[in-house]
């Protein structure tokens, strides 16, 4: 009875510990829509079309090289196909909420005075699914261990004797 009280003890230890949320590793969906680089001048702006296949988040990365402090710098723009504005971003790393669907992304240079000079650049739009990591298998471990247990209690419970308690 000892032998199977400890593997029960060790089943129930094993389904609690898979079904931590950080045991079992599920990796979030991602997905690279957009990677261009290239040349921008001051009167140039570029547009593309990305499909976002369900609600997540844009991660927009833009990177400007050798750029001038006088040139002004690049922008750039989130907008749903209707052309309402969902989100402005700039150089650096941001954030972006959004559902499913067809966005465009425009990228221009910020005003400054027009100098004919090209000058470097680099967008990359990750996409990140709203994806919550399910412990399922870990979680049935343990619903399975526990039930056993529950069945081996109902069993092994001593029957009445035919001796009340009185209160």
């Amino acid at each position: 009875m000892n032998r199977l009280k400890l593997i029960l003890t060790a089943l129930v230890a094993l389904g609690a510990w898979l079904a931590l949320p950080g045991a079992a590793s599920a990796s979030t969906a991602k997905d690279i829509l957009l990677n261009v680089s290239g040349t921008i001048r001051s009167d140039e702006s570029f547009t593309d079309t990305i499909n976002v296949p369900a609600p997540g988040t844009l991660v927009v990365k833009l990177a400007e090289n050798d750029w001038d402090s006088v040139f002004g710098g690049l922008d750039g723009t989130v907008t749903s196909p209707n052309g309402t504005v969902l989100s402005e971003f700039g150089p650096g790393v941001q954030l972006i909420r959004v559902g499913a669907g067809t966005l465009d992304v425009n990228w221009f240079e910020r005003e400054g005075k027009d100098y004919n000079r090209d000058q470097r650049y680099r967008l990359e739009i990750e996409y990140r699914a709203n994806t919550v990591p399910v412990g399922l298998p870990g979680a049935a471990v343990l619903l399975g261990s526990g039930l056993v247990v529950l069945f081996l209690l109902r069993r092994n419970r001593p029957t009445s004797t035919g001796i009340q308690y009185a209160l």
